[in-house]
């Protein structure tokens, strides 16, 4: 099974003795655990005669896969999931230059009224000391 895609099929020969065969076969993903699969083969030359009986030239087969215990996350994302991430990061972006535009905005009135008291506090010094005399 393809990891990429959800159904695979390949086709593929072989050679034993003096008999040529061609195989082909399809895979598909049902669901996360379940996979079947499909196929089957041709012997060129004919049946053969073998101990009491005959081997046919084609043969078709078919088959399943039940997948047990944990299923690791494929490291891919689709398409969609993708998408939905570009747009989730583009909306933490705007939240974040948002943010840092309003601590911008908060650096600067503090600033202000630091100056505010630091004027507060020398104008009081000359007070206390312009009474002191």
């Amino acid at each position: 099974m393809s990891k990429e895609s959800k159904t695979t099929c390949g086709v593929g020969t072989g050679a034993y003795s003096s008999r040529y065969a061609v195989g082909f076969g399809c895979a598909s993903k049902v669901s996360k655990r379940i996979d079947i699969n499909a196929g089957g083969s041709y012997v060129f030359g004919g049946s053969k005669s073998y101990g009491g009986g005959t081997l046919d030239s084609g043969v078709v087969k078919a088959g399943f896969v039940f997948k047990l215990g944990e299923l690791n996350k494929p490291t891919q994302i689709s398409l969609d999931e993708s998408k939905d991430l570009k747009k989730e990061v583009k909306d933490l972006k705007a939240k974040n230059d948002e943010i840092i535009s309003q601590n911008q905005k908060l650096l600067a009135r503090l600033e202000k009224l630091e100056n505010i008291a630091l004027k507060f506090q020398s104008s009081s010094e000359m007070i206390s000391v312009a009474t002191k005399d």
